[in-house]
């Protein structure tokens, strides 16, 4: 999957950080579908000098089902950059990722199936 094409709309769309950004709200909003129970991490850095850590993390359990089900992340200040991890389930069952939507104020990103390449 094509991840680097997330992350480089993800850098343009927040290109601009400044001090009002800390008062809103990002949204990390993912629609997936995992057949198996799993846990899925964004990770994020708040500057450029910083690096991934726990402290710096949102975890999401998620409930196996056939489904497309929605996972949201909220961040309450301004990320450097971030990724996502996919859990601890040691089956590694197929997992389907259809839409990743980025908000922030009145702008989202949407990234689906179109974007993402397998």
């Amino acid at each position: 999957m094509k991840l680097f094409s997330m992350f480089f709309l993800f850098f343009l769309f927040l290109s601009c950080k400044d001090k009002e950004v800390k008062k809103e709200l990002l949204k990390i909003s993912i629609s997936v579908n995992l057949l198996e129970d799993d846990n899925i991490k964004l990770y994020y850095i708040l500057d450029e000098k910083g690096t991934y850590n726990e402290r710096n993390s949102i975890e999401v359990e998620v409930k196996g089902s056939l489904d497309v089900q929605s996972v949201e992340f909220v961040l309450k200040q301004m990320p450097y950059k971030f990724r996502i991890d996919l859990g601890d389930n040691r089956n590694k069952s197929e997992v389907h990722f259809s839409a990743i939507n980025i908000s922030f104020k009145n702008k989202i990103i949407t990234i689906n199936e179109n974007t993402i390449h397998y």
